[in-house]
């Protein structure tokens, strides 16, 4: 878990969410750990410390992670439920079982006790176990009945039917890999998923050949190659669909729908075959510098193809392999954890 982001659009409302702002491409656990240093009294310290966590924790870091999460946990606050996940996390990654059991216990005891429930933290937990290093399916079925249970019985703000939806899907994923018979709340989750795969399959059937450079094929028959794709930063975005409206008409008016493309952009390199696949992160003031220095046209998408090749080789430390970690901050700048973002558009 990665707490809220700083919307791209709006003026930031914190000093850490303008440091969020002014991020392209994400930041290292040093640079959450200065920034958590520089501002010890900013009531935003623990958030930029389960930031540093959970990037740790990608790299993992997991020792590195875990004390991270302590700091959080001892700073108090409204991230105090954020920490205990990631706590928790870290000690199954480090099979210290024992350990992360009694504050798996302990969690719970605290969030059944609590009024309104919070449903998001009961979500996660549920989630964490059934993707711990060992999968506790049934702990994690009985986190998602638990907080099933209070959504019908309590006033759980005004969330909760999201919050609901997510929970449905988790027990039903759950109870089909313990091998429990489906039942007529199952039933009612594989219709509602399989109309909104059509949805978004068509959506992205319309977005098909618009990437720069596009991800369609064909691929080599031979020898091993890597997918490269070129990826305009959130803060460039609006510029590159005004300079090259008939390749970005269809991208839609945020950056969202351009990041769902862009997934499963990558997802046909990596089923077509693709040893890595490279998300190159472009900026239009290094394309253009490009284009002085060669010479190329810059509204030929060929250029663009080219540059994406240059960029990664002159910035390989802005080039993200794709896929993240499923717990690690998501590739598209958004802030919210890879599995909470852009691999939702996973689409088969």
């Amino acid at each position: 878990m990665t707490g809220p982001a700083a919307r791209h659009d709006q003026t930031p409302t914190s000093p850490y969410d303008a440091f969020l702002a002014g991020l392209d491409g994400g930041a290292s656990a040093d640079a959450y750990e200065q920034w958590a240093r520089d501002h010890d009294s900013d009531p935003d310290v623990p958030r930029a410390l389960i930031h540093a966590g959970w990037t740790r924790s990608q790299a993992r870091d997991h020792e590195g992670a875990l004390a991270l999460f302590r700091r959080a946990l001892e700073r108090g606050g409204e991230q105090s439920r954020n920490a205990q996940v990631g706590i928790i996390e870290q000690l199954y990654a480090l099979r210290r079982t024992d350990e992360g059991h009694a504050a798996r216990d302990a969690l719970r005891a605290e969030l059944d006790a609590t009024t309104p429930p919070d449903l998001w933290i009961y979500k996660e937990m549920a989630e964490l176990l059934s993707e711990a290093a060992d999968p506790q399916l049934r702990a994690a079925l009985q986190w998602c009945e638990a907080a099933l249970a209070r959504t019908g019985a309590e006033d759980v703000g005004e969330d909760a039917a999201d919050y609901r939806q997510s929970l449905l899907f988790n027990r039903s994923v759950l109870r089909e890999q313990l091998g429990l018979e489906p039942d007529e709340l199952d039933r009612a989750v594989d219709a509602a998923e399989a109309e909104a795969d059509g949805e978004l399959l068509d959506l992205l059937g319309q977005l098909d050949g618009l990437i720069d450079p596009p991800a369609t094929g064909p691929f080599p028959d031979e020898g091993p190659f890597d997918g490269v794709i070129l990826r305009w930063t959130r803060a460039d975005f609006p510029e590159a669909r005004r300079r090259w409206p008939k390749t970005t008409t269809e991208y839609g008016d945020d950056y969202e729908s351009y990041a769902a493309a862009l997934q499963r952009s990558a997802l046909r390199f990596s089923t077509g075959g693709a040893v890595r696949v490279r998300m190159v992160t472009g900026r239009l003031a290094d394309f253009d510098a490009y284009v002085r220095h060669s010479g190329d046209a810059p509204d030929d998408p060929g250029t663009r193809t080219r540059y994406a090749t240059w960029r990664d080789a002159e910035a390989a430390t802005e080039t993200l392999l794709w896929p993240p970690a499923r717990n690690g901050p998501c590739w598209c700048e958004s802030g919210r954890k890879y599995k909470k973002c852009c691999a939702r558009h996973e689409a088969p």
